[in-house]
This record gives structure tokens, C-alpha cells and sequence, in this order.
């Protein structure tokens, strides 16, 4: 078939059936969805193309003007393909890029990267300098030179997954019970569920969110689910959260046994596919067989260094960095507000560790800690124990993410808390916080 417009080749991406009896399962039919051959890599190639549709790129082209967005990956690199063809600029502002290659590559295609160190990619409602705003900020000082195709708020987003890739799934196979999809904007799951609901359908979609325990690229954890206008929790049949460790396992039987050579957060999609399969594993009231339905949303090659990190041996290397091992720590104790506040004012208080990242530090932190941002603590780790103090206290907003670190110390000899409750709990009880003075 001949295309005269690489864009055209935007969707129509195959199914592939694979044997559920092989994974345990027998009366469920396990079928992916191969996003990853879309003609930029990804699912959000459909996201880019509808979020352009309606731009008049000639007014862009005659005002020197640029496409921005927040995105650390696969829509940043569609946007920029498509904005180069179009003769526009595009500038990402995205918090620090976790994975080399997706950098290399945006920045090959002439990506503008600003870069919000530590923060969270996803609109944040209790931080008032996150991406969006800082976005916001830029396009009101200079109006004339973007044009914000907002990604968490433009409803094209989820028009083009509710025009295309549910009418693509449903096409294919009629009735399907279950979609297993990974969350990050909201879009894609968000425009699937709003067919589903325009055409009553009976099918059950499942969230696939990251565990706190490791980054997985191209999704959430449960602590960054905030409703946004594309994305609504309440809209789920369930939420599933998804361990490195368990999809990394699941992707590698993925594509040595299937071929399928997706990324991690296709990983964590088919082992939460798995997981909820073998929970449902019984025929439909009819006698007929049931149909999952899981996607494959990018493909495999830009997470080597990621991979390399986190699985060392299968590039023949001997060590294994436990900054990746975190579920393997244990009970980590919790310190509670009260009795933090009373080591703080005795004589040797121990050394607090805000794993925020600066700007958040900035905004209000615990008198006397230090600002080490979770991705340059997993760099210090790396290398040993980082701190050499008798104890430690490792403080984040919900007191989650610090039991990560203080069971790695622990783990290294150093005697190491998580401050209960985090910093809100801090706050809630009336313990004092500091900010960060800037100018006069």
C-alpha cells in the first residue's frame, strides 16, 4: 500500500492473538494491541496528529511561532517529527528526562528542552510552578511566539483515541470485556472509556499505574493520579499497580516468547493483562469465551540504558545496583511527627533528607534539611552509602516515596527512618517550615 503522507500511516495498527493457555489462562482470549508500529514508535502518534489538526500552521510559520508541550518522551517526539514538516519550531518543558536515548533523540531533532529538574510530569494541583504553569507562564509573557497544544486538557486527545483506536478495537473483535492500558495523560484510556459509554458497552477498563518502589517510563504512581479533565479514577473498573520488577519479567516472556518487541510500560501492561485474566478466568454467561484486550504502547529499543540499569546481566555485566532492588528492603520504621521534631531540637539531631526536588524545597521545607532529589539520590547510591551521618531521616509529601531510601540505608548499615505522614503530616500538625529567600 502507498502512502504520500507519513501521517496517513497513523493508526490502523494490527492485533496480535496470543495463546492465553500458555500463561494459565483458559477461557480468556488475550489479544495486544501493536501501537509501537506506529510510524513515529508510539501510541501517541494518534495524541500528536489530533492535537494538530486544527492549527493553522501557516499563521505559526508568518508569527516565527513554536508548538510547546509537556512531555518527556513519545508526544514530544511525535510533535517535533510533525512540526518539522510543517516548518515550525517545537519546545518540551518536562521535568529531568530519566532516559538518555528518548533525550538524544529530541534533542537530534532540534528540540527546545526546558528542564524542571525533579518535579512531576503530571499537572500537580497542589504545586503552582509545575510544567503547565510554567508553560502557561511562558505563553502569556510571549503570546505571539507559541501555541500550547496541551496534551492534559485538550479534549483532542482523547477525540483521537475515541475515533481511532476503539473504533479500530471494536471493529476487530465486537465484543471485548476487558482493556488493561496504561495511565499517564489520561488520553488514550480517557477516549477508549468515552466510546465505551457513548455505545453502552459492557467492556471493564483496568488502569495500569507504576509502583512507587521505581520509575517505569510513560506512566503514573497512584501519587500522581490527579483528575485532570481527560483523566477520571472514578471511570476504572480498577487501578492496578505494577512493580518494576514484575513487568520487566513480563516484557522480557513479551518478546522472547511472542516477538513483541515493546517497552517497559508494555511490561506492565500485560503483567497486570495476566494478573486480572487468571482473576476472570471463567466463560461468559452465554458459554462463549471472553476477550481481553491489553496495548503495546512503544517500542523497545530507546529503554536500553533503563534496561541495562535495572538488568545488568543480560548485557554482561556482573553487578546489580540495589537502587533498583527497593522492594527487597523490608520493614522500614516510621518515625512519627512528634518524636522527629524532639531529635531536631536535642543536641544531635539527625540529618534530614527532603527527597523533593528544589523548587518544591524552595516553597517550604523542615529547618536544617537538605534537598537531594530522588533522581540524584539513585545517582549517590549508585556509589555507595551517600551519607555518612549516624541517622538519618528521609522526608517526602506523603511519606511513600522516602520509605524507598531509608530502607536502601538502612540496608547499607546507616540507621534510617521515613518520616510518617511526610511533609503534609508535618505540616497538618503545626510544625514549623521553612522557605527558601530569593532576591531581596
Amino acid at each position: 500500500m502507498i502512502y504520500n503522507r507519513i501521517e496517513d500511516i497513523i493508526g490502523d495498527t494490527p492485533l496480535l492473538r496470543l495463546n492465553a493457555a500458555d500463561y494459565g489462562v483458559q477461557h480468556v482470549d488475550i489479544y495486544v494491541k501493536l501501537e509501537y508500529l506506529n510510524p513515529f514508535g508510539s501510541i501517541k502518534d494518534r495524541t500528536a496528529k489530533y492535537l494538530v489538526q486544527n492549527i493553522d500552521f501557516a499563521e505559526l510559520r508568518h508569527n516565527k511561532a513554536k508548538l510547546i508541550e509537556s512531555s518527556s518522551g513519545n508526544t514530544a517526539k511525535a510533535l517535533q517529527m510533525i512540526a518539522h514538516r510543517e516548518g515550525v519550531g517545537f519546545t518540551s518543558v518536562t521535568n529531568r528526562i530519566k532516559i538518555p536515548e528518548v533525550e538524544d533523540v529530541l534533542r537530534y531533532l532540534g528540540t527546545d528542552i526546558v528542564s524542571l529538574p525533579g518535579r512531576s510530569e503530571c499537572p500537580d494541583p497542589n504545586d503552582s510552578d509545575n510544567a503547565i504553569a510554567t508553560i502557561e507562564h511562558m505563553v502569556n509573557v510571549e503570546p505571539e511566539k507559541y501555541h500550547h497544544t496541551s496534551q492534559y486538557t485538550n479534549l483532542d486527545n482523547p477525540k483521537a483515541h475515541r475515533e481511532t483506536t476503539a473504533k479500530e478495537l471494536y471493529a476487530d473483535l465486537e465484543t471485548i470485556d476487558y482493556i488493561v492500558t496504561g495511565v499517564g495523560t489520561g488520553g488514550s484510556s480517557g477516549g477508549v472509556l468515552e466510546y465505551i459509554k457513548e455505545h453502552d458497552l459492557s467492556t471493564e477498563c483496568v488502569g495500569v499505574v507504576a509502583h512507587p518502589s521505581d520509575f517505569l517510563p510513560g506512566i503514573r504512581t497512584k501519587n500522581e493520579l490527579f483528575e485532570t479533565p481527560l483523566f477520571q479514577e472514578r471511570w476504572f473498573a480498577d487501578i492496578t499497580e505494577v512493580t518494576t520488577e514484575a513487568a520487566l519479567e513480563a516484557l522480557d516472556i513479551l518478546v522472547r516468547r511472542e516477538g513483541v518487541l515493546a517497552g517497559p510500560t508494555t511490561g506492565a501492561n500485560f503483567a497486570a493483562a495476566l494478573e486480572w485474566s487468571k482473576a476472570h478466568d471463567a466463560l461468559r454467561e452465554d458459554g462463549s469465551r471472553k476477550t481481553l484486550v491489553l496495548v503495546a504502547c512503544d517500542r523497545l529499543e530507546p529503554y536500553m540504558s533503563y534496561l541495562k540499569k535495572r538488568l545488568p546481566e543480560r548485557f554482561g555485566l556482573t553487578s546489580r545496583n540495589d537502587v533498583y532492588q527497593l522492594s527487597e528492603y523490608g520493614e522500614v520504621p516510621d518515625i512519627e511527627v512528634a518524636e522527629l521534631a524532639k531529635k531536631l531540637a536535642s543536641p544531635t539531631p539527625p540529618l534530614v533528607i527532603d527527597t523533593r526536588g528544589v523548587k518544591a524545597y524552595g516553597l517550604f521545607h523542615i529547618a536544617g534539611s537538605l534537598c537531594y532529589p530522588e533522581q540524584l539520590l539513585q545517582e549517590l547510591f549508585e556509589d555507595g552509602a551517600p551519607f555518612a551521618a549516624d541517622e538519618v531521616v528521609f522526608v517526602c509529601p506523603k511519606g511513600d516515596r522516602s520509605k524507598l531510601y531509608a530502607g536502601l540505608l538502612q540496608q547499607r548499615g546507616v540507621t534510617a527512618y521515613s518520616l510518617k505522614g511526610g511533609l503534609m503530616e508535618w505540616r497538618q500538625s503545626g510544625q514549623p517550615l521553612e522557605r527558601v529567600k530569593v532576591g531581596n
